[in-house]
């Protein structure tokens, strides 16, 4: 419902000025499920477009995400391994969507692997912090990462294809054809992904571990708009992944053996048919089906392991303009999640309705709750406010959101072989408050962000118990952003986060990846009529303590650089870590080191 374009509320993406926010026809689709302007928005909304992630020219999508403020991304290794994310420093992967989907594992809850999507499918990441279960339900405690698809356009010929080579033997391949006309709009991508890759492996544990490990994926993905009537559309979405990966072991346990191959694979089908109708002037309503099936598989020292779960999603949305100056959004939810390994599943039943009202000019609010009916844990009711409000004619404007939310455990934790069926819903709390100041008719934008959090009954697992277990987490910080748009061929961008979180009434058992400050910076420039664009980032994360032990804070340089040979034909070249840091984004597991990419893109 609505239209996704171009936008940010808070960090490095394009942040805007409300008074622009018109013009510029930005909105944010998450903040409220529908189409809100970007300056009416009260919660913290970062939105990376075609354009922001074109400029790290990486093959995944992954790249994108490390640079959002209060996120933070790792991985147990390279490209395909075991990915974690925590936002504004708590350790609860934020509920993750694709095209509305969900796709964290339906089974266990795992985050679901940026690795795994080419960059040639996405069209936009929008990131959302705070509690949000008041719109989303369960497992949105901390935000909602939202990825939407492309969709076809008119290329002017019939698609694209694009290759390249790296470092560590890495191949990438896709092609693309893409179609539109006034009544419907097709968009097919097929994609391929091959590297030895590099051992993640700390050499300290020997050279018998230092083999390389294989990251091989592949993708097949397609969408279709179609126009039935000047007041219905249908939208078809499919999409098709499959890898398979080689890892290490991190910290070699007494049971794990010296080079053994640990190999992984996993198959993923996502499926989306939503038919949108505009039955008269004021009133928009969404009828989908979504569908998400995981199939995975892990043969280590522990064994043949696999795991195949599916979710299964109904939902009906409705936005009806009551008054120019009030709009209601509203709708009822079905799914149900399975693990069919072990044959347990649970439904769940949900309404929510959100006031978006504009009482005075510039001022925004928006008040929702929502209740969730489970069969498995029982029924939650949740609540959440915002607000916006601009100051006409200077430039500046205040924001702020408070929401309770929580997550619910997942089939495995209440079920599994380590399970507890006596776990309660993990719930919280969250509140921010900041203010955006544009100046110099818009080429100077800075904000501050301001956030506290509360989580109630956190469910870990324990490793003194060998089970799982509820355990308190707070934390409070800072976001803020600087972004100079002086010149119109270059722009700079700096984000800062700072996050004190900390594990309340349990002293043993830590288990923390999460840095308390993060840096980031992202300069662009174009040369030679915009012919040739580079842009290099830079990252600085802090350390970080683990129960296995503390890990280092690091600083990561890439440079990247794209040129236009003529019409629909350029190249391309990537650097990744220029100046060789040595790093680990989990203790025990290495980073690939300096790289070098290149590649070509051909429209036809």
């Amino acid at each position: 419902m609505g239209v996704l374009a171009a936008v940010v509320l808070q960090g490095w993406a394009h942040p805007v000025q409300a008074q622009e926010v018109e013009e510029l026809e930005s909105y944010s689709v998450s903040a409220s499920r529908v189409a809100v302007p970007m300056g009416a928005v009260g919660s913290s909304v970062t939105l990376l477009t075609e354009d922001d992630l074109s400029r790290f020219m990486g093959p995944m999508g992954i790249d994108a995400v490390r640079h959002v403020p209060g996120v933070f991304l790792r991985n147990s290794g390279g490209m395909g391994a075991v990915p974690g994310i925590t936002m504004r420093g708590l350790p609860v992967a934020p509920m993750v969507m694709i095209d509305g989907v969900e796709v964290n594992n339906p089974g266990n809850g795992d985050v679901f692997n940026f690795g795994y999507l080419p960059m040639a499918q996405i069209e936009s990441i929008e990131v959302l912090r705070g509690a949000q279960s008041a719109l989303y339900g369960a497992n949105a405690l901390t935000g909602v990462i939202s990825i939407t698809t492309r969709k076809g356009e008119d290329l002017g010929g019939m698609g694209r294809v694009g290759a390249s080579y790296g470092s560590h033997q890495t191949m990438h391949g896709y092609a693309t054809i893409s179609e539109a006309t006034e009544r419907y709009n097709v968009f097919v991508n097929a994609a391929y992904y091959d590297a030895e890759g590099f051992s993640s492996q700390n050499p300290a544990w020997g050279s018998e571990w230092a083999d390389d490990d294989l990251y091989r994926n592949q993708s097949l993905m397609g969408k279709s708009e179609i126009m039935l009537t000047d007041y219905a559309d249908l939208i078809l979405i499919g999409n098709y992944l499959k890898s398979k990966s080689e890892y290490d072991p991190g910290i070699p346990d007494p049971w794990t053996v010296a080079q053994r191959e640990n190999v992984s694979t996993s198959e993923q089908g996502i499926l989306k048919s939503e038919l949108r109708l505009r039955p008269t002037e004021g009133i928009e309503s969404s009828i989908a089906v979504g569908y998400h099936q995981v199939k995975n598989r892990a043969i280590d020292s522990f064994g043949d392991r696999r795991d195949e779960s599916k979710l299964l999603k109904l939902d009906w949305i409705n936005e009806v303009q009551l008054t120019d100056a009030w709009r209601l959004v509203g709708g009822v939810e079905w799914k149900r999640a399975e693990d069919r390994m072990g044959d347990y599943s649970m439904e769940t039943s949900s309404v929510f309705v959100e006031n978006i009202v504009v009482p005075v000019e510039s001022l925004h609010l928006t008040a929702a709750a929502r209740y969730d009916d489970n069969s498995a844990y029982g029924s939650e009711t949740t609540w959440r406010g915002s607000f916006s409000y601009g100051i006409v004619d200077t430039g500046f404007r205040v924001k702020g959101s408070y929401g309770v939310a929580f997550d619910a455990p997942e089939i495995a934790q209440l079920f599994g072989t380590w399970g507890n069926p006596d776990l309660v819903p993990e719930e919280g709390r969250s509140y921010d408050v900041g203010f955006e100041h544009s100046l110099m008719d818009g080429c100077l934008t800075w904000g501050v962000t301001w956030f506290d959090v509360l989580m109630e009954d956190r469910i870990e697992f324990m490793r003194s118990t060998y089970s799982y277990a509820n355990v308190d987490w707070a934390s409070r910080g800072v976001e803020s952003f600087v972004q100079w748009n002086c010149m119109d061929d270059m722009s700079v961008r700096v984000a800062y986060s700072h996050a004190d979180a900390e594990r309340k009434k349990v002293e043993d058992d830590l288990l923390f990846h999460s840095p308390e400050n993060q840096l980031s910076l992202l300069v662009d420039k174009s040369f030679l009529s915009e012919a040739l664009h580079v842009a290099v980032s830079a990252l600085h994360v802090g350390d970080r303590e683990t129960w296995s032990g503390p890990t280092d804070s690091y600083v990561t340089v890439d440079v990247a650089a794209r040129y236009r040979i003529m019409d629909g034909l350029e190249v391309w070249s990537r650097v990744e870590n220029l100046f060789d840091e040595t790093y680990e984004e989990i203790y025990g597991y290495r980073t690939g080191g300096f790289g070098i990419f290149g590649g070509v893109d051909l429209e036809f």
